[in-house]
Formats: C-alpha cells, sequence, structure tokens
C-alpha cells in the first residue's frame, strides 16, 4: 500500500505554524495545552503527518495571538490550483 503524500496546502500550513510557535519562542509541550491538542499532535500537523482540523487551528492561533489570516492568506491558489469558490 502506497502512503499518499501530505497535500502541499497542508504542508504550507503546518511550516507556518511552525513558525510562528518558534517566533514565539514557544516549545511544542509548551504551545500545545494552550492550542487545546498535545505536544504530538501539534508536531503530526506542524510536518503535515496529519491535516490541522478547524478547531485545533483556531486553538494554536488563540494561544499565538496571530490571526487566523496569518495561517491561510495566500493559499487560494497554491502551486496554480484553482481559488475554491462557493456556490460552484
Amino acid at each position: 500500500m502506497r502512503i499518499a503524500e501530505p497535500h502541499p496546502v497542508d504542508v504550507a500550513v503546518g511550516r507556518r505554524i511552525e513558525a510562528a510557535r518558534c517566533a514565539a519562542g514557544r516549545t511544542l509541550k509548551g504551545l500545545a495545552p494552550d492550542g487545546g491538542v498535545n505536544w504530538q499532535q501539534l508536531r503530526k500537523f506542524e510536518t503535515a503527518a496529519n491535516r490541522v482540523t478547524m478547531s485545533g487551528l483556531w486553538g494554536i492561533v488563540r494561544a499565538l495571538n496571530k490571526p487566523m489570516t496569518s495561517f491561510v492568506d495566500g493559499l487560494d491558489n497554491w502551486r496554480g490550483q484553482p481559488a475554491m469558490r462557493s456556490g460552484k
């Protein structure tokens, strides 16, 4: 069985989470409880081994005191993929 590669958007969001965590001087074990996840799950989000849920991302951005948009801005056309539009 072949394991699928993570989607490039999941990788990009995970990298942004890790960058924001490091910029804030937070460790995995220090940030995870404030973000409502355990440190292993946070690491999986950062490496895109698991997709971050919206509720997980919401907890992380609140714990880092960052706007949600800082993790998703610019991903509409990631790797040439068309932006998702409602109603289509």
